[in-house]
């Protein structure tokens, strides 16, 4: 019965800001950050209290619309609300209960006004505002749940004082009442987020977007922005370049293969094919699948970074993470080589076939010109399709493993949905893939001090083909495409099986600047925001 109830509290409180009932009225309070991730505080007049912008709910029916006039009260729009937890305050002298309701928002326009009943506002680093903070229990719910954003948390506390102090504590431990995962999306909220997608597309100058939401291993929402080409508009059958992840086509043919027993992950590749480059290197019999696909291979990502433009080690094989190219055009050579068959026919018997991805090539082929979103650079020209400003352009019948494959935003969507799944694989190849081998980052590596409201990597890596972050109670697995036109991006939350997939075809700073707008509409704290808020900074 506890779960039942608990489950419901946090079903009403999620979908729409809903109150808790007439005997424990609820108090909401905003977490409104800005864009230097400082915590806003206020001094209440004529008294010397600090606290955080909040209000009770009116005639037991606080929606999401009072929270926005909460924060248009201090001049300020704000993101949607973002719930952060629901606790139960006691009162030590009078035994009364309440409920207290946590949300984390952001600014995202308007000028600060200072409302009649405040005296004082500030802005502060969150260690700073917790140490003006007046009241112990507000810092105590604060402390977790920007400790661990990554949750909806519950809890107890009690409110007491001793003399004239203010004391709290804990009468339970914290408990997660929802993990992480992505918001639906209704009929209503469709319509706004058209509307807001719209404006990004305008904003930043996106040639052509793409967005599918999945929910629960199922597509709640998707749409097309922008133009196919000029005069065209996007639409459900518009192709999209989705840059490296292709890279997880590959990885799915490859993992597949081996659940059917024709290839092996951790054999030598050399027996079957060695790189020209490579012939006189005896670390090539070291090199397995497993590698390739944790990007642990050793190479370096492409060969043409190089001074002689040739495939090289430039670290021992199995011995550190390496980003690579390279290694997946490596993996699909071993693939096609041990079994006769060329790569790009594997992927269609093993990939697209069985799914019925019939809007998806890695091959590139003229007839798909007329749909694929056309590229377009910032000044508006056209460089021709699968080509590069410089001048390079694959030809009609290549192929690559690494990037340029060609798919609708609905196809992709239905490959994530059974990767998420694990068709086609063994239990136990399906966990071998979620693990993350290759690693990037460990905690120490990570800094989100700059991005407080986001759920924060305890590590990041690499599984077999797919990235991955892990959070403090959940991950995040996918992989982003990235290149001079193209900002893709594909994730879904491990216990949730709620994902994104966001396509953009524009420039890459557009793209970039765009995809966190994207993100912030659909995923407000999702781990995925820092690293482009990162790259977007860089003056290259």
């Amino acid at each position: 019965m506890k779960n039942i109830l608990l489950l419901i509290t946090i079903l009403f409180a999620v979908s729409s800001f809903v109150q808790a009932n007439d005997k424990a009225p609820s108090f909401h309070r905003l977490l409104i950050f800005n864009d230097e991730n400082q915590l806003m505080v206020v001094k209440i007049k004529n008294t010397n209290f600090w606290v955080t912008p909040g209000l009770y709910n009116e005639n037991n029916k606080l929606t999401s619309d009072n929270l926005y006039q909460l924060a248009a009260d201090y001049g300020f729009k704000i993101t949607k609300p973002s719930l952060k937890g629901i606790f139960t305050l006691k009162n030590k002298k009078t035994k009364a209960e309440s409920s207290r309701h946590f949300y984390n928002v952001k600014v995202s326009d308007g000028e600060q006004i200072t409302p009649d009943n405040i005296e004082e506002i500030k802005w502060l680093p969150l260690s700073e505002a917790m140490q003006l903070i007046t009241f112990p229990h507000i810092n105590i719910l604060l402390k977790q749940i920007t400790q661990y954003p990554e949750n909806i948390w519950g809890g107890t506390i009690l409110r007491y004082k001793e003399g004239k102090e203010f004391k709290a504590k804990m009468l339970s431990d914290f408990y997660p009442l929802k993990t992480a995962d992505i918001d639906n999306v209704s009929s209503t909220q469709a319509m706004v987020l058209d509307g807001s997608f719209l404006a990004l597309v305008a904003k930043h100058k996106i040639n052509t977007a793409g967005v599918a939401v999945i929910k629960n291993n199922k597509v709640v929402w998707q749409n097309q922005y922008g133009f196919q080409s000029p005069g065209v508009p996007a639409n459900e059958n518009t192709l999209f370049n989705v840059a490296s992840l292709t890279k997880t086509i590959t990885a799915e043919t490859i993992l597949k293969l081996v659940a059917a027993g024709k290839l092996s992950l951790d054999e030598s590749i050399a027996p079957y094919w060695v790189d020209p480059d490579l012939q006189s290197n005896p670390e090539v019999h070291r090199l397995t699948p497993r590698m390739l696909l944790t990007h642990t291979s050793g190479f370096m990502n492409w060969r043409y970074f190089a001074n002689d433009r040739k495939l090289s080690f430039i670290n021992t094989p199995g011995e550190a993470f390496g980003y690579s190219g390279e290694g997946f055009e490596y993996l699909a050579k071993y693939a096609e080589k041990k079994l006769g068959t060329p790569f790009e026919q594997l992927v269609e018997s093993t990939i697209f076939e069985p799914l019925a991805m019939k809007n998806s090539s890695i091959v590139v082929r003229k007839e798909n010109f007329s749909r694929i979103a056309k590229p377009m650079d910032e000044n508006g020209k056209f460089h021709g399709h699968y080509c590069h400003p410089s001048g390079y352009c694959s030809s009609e019948g290549s192929s690559s493993a690494a990037a340029n494959l060609v798919m609708t935003v609905s196809d992709y969507a239905k490959f994530l949905i059974s990767s998420i799944k694990g068709e086609g694989l063994s239990a136990k190849l399906k966990q071998d893939r979620n693990t993350m081998q290759g690693i990037q980052f460990t905690q120490e590596g990570i800094d989100c001090s700059q991005f407080l409201a986001v759920k924060c990597p305890t590590k990041m890596g690499y599984g077999l083909g797919w990235s991955m972050s892990d959070l403090k109670n959940n991950k995040i697995i996918g992989h982003r495409g990235t290149n001079w036109t193209v900002v893709s991006l594909a994730y879904y939350y491990q216990d949730s099986g709620d994902g994104l997939v966001i396509f953009f075809n524009a420039p890459n700073k557009a793209g970039l600047a765009g995809m966190i707008d994207a993100l912030k509409l659909l995923d407000p704290d999702s781990p995925e925001l820092p690293g482009y808020e990162l790259r977007l900074a860089r003056k290259n």
